[in-house]
């Protein structure tokens, strides 16, 4: 038993939410619209990519010092007793999964007990700082390097430029370091 566990009564989905929450557990989703996440704000990207946020973390985050925080593990079950778990950690530590996190949050949104630890991530005002802040910081990585990618690829006309058709960052940065 972790030091001040807390569990929390179950919480029951609607069988339209259980089915989108599978089909994002079992898909991998790693980008989120605004709409999907329930969030109206003009100041945010319409899409969130995940993974350009962790590869990009993963490159600022040279050294972090914690002083506390919160772990919180999901078990999703469905009807036919199938058990998806996710695990979270605090916002501001480097191991954030912020994946685990946007797949749950509009389940969770306002649905945890305020006594909870860390229930406040669950809030749309927690969401739209993280994203404002600390997502907007992270993927201004990326963007350096998609301009890199495009000086590069002068052949790419507005369009494909615009919409980052052919654009893997992952992809990008693993050719960059065998050059």
């Amino acid at each position: 038993m972790v030091k001040n566990e807390k569990k929390i009564d179950p919480i029951s989905f609607s069988e339209a939410q259980l089915d989108t929450l599978k089909n994002w557990l079992v898909s991998d989703k790693g980008n989120f619209t605004l709409k999907e996440l329930g969030i109206k704000n003009n100041l945010i990207p319409d899409t969130i990519y995940a993974d350009s946020f962790c590869i990009c973390r993963s490159y600022r985050l040279l050294k972090t010092i914690s002083n506390g925080g919160a772990i919180m593990d999901f078990q999703i079950k469905d009807e036919n007793d199938n058990i998806y778990s996710l695990h979270l950690t605090n916002l501001k530590i480097d191991e954030f999964d912020l994946k685990a996190y946007l797949t749950l949050f509009p389940f969770f949104v306002n649905n945890l007990p305020e006594n909870m630890p860390y229930a406040y991530l669950f809030t749309t005002a927690s969401l739209q700082e993280f994203l404002l802040t600390d997502y907007a910081d992270a993927i201004t990585c990326e963007d350096f390097y998609y301009w890199e990618f495009l000086k590069e690829h002068p052949e790419r006309t507005n369009q494909q430029n615009r919409t980052k058709e052919g654009w893997d960052f992952d992809a990008y940065l693993k050719s960059r370091k065998q050059d």
